[in-house]
């Protein structure tokens, strides 16, 4: 992690990836979350590699969205 901010009034990580550079993901989302106790279990939580994944995933979606729209 680089560091802490707030966005939106909600605490935000700062997270750096080898590959991708800098992203920034809500505590809360994360197992850094200390706020929630309600959250009993961490599988309710994201991985950081699950979250990569997930970008990646996102980005595969732009792509091809975005080649359909091109044709």
């Amino acid at each position: 992690m680089l560091k802490t901010r707030r966005v939106g009034g909600a605490e935000t990580l700062i997270l750096r990836e080898a590959d991708r550079g800098s992203l920034a993901v809500r505590r809360e989302w994360t197992d850094w979350d200390t706020a929630t106790p309600e959250v009993s279990s961490l599988s309710q939580r994201l991985a950081f590699e699950s979250l990569l994944k997930l970008a990646e995933l996102a980005e595969h979606l732009a792509a091809t969205a975005s080649t359909e729209i091109d044709r």
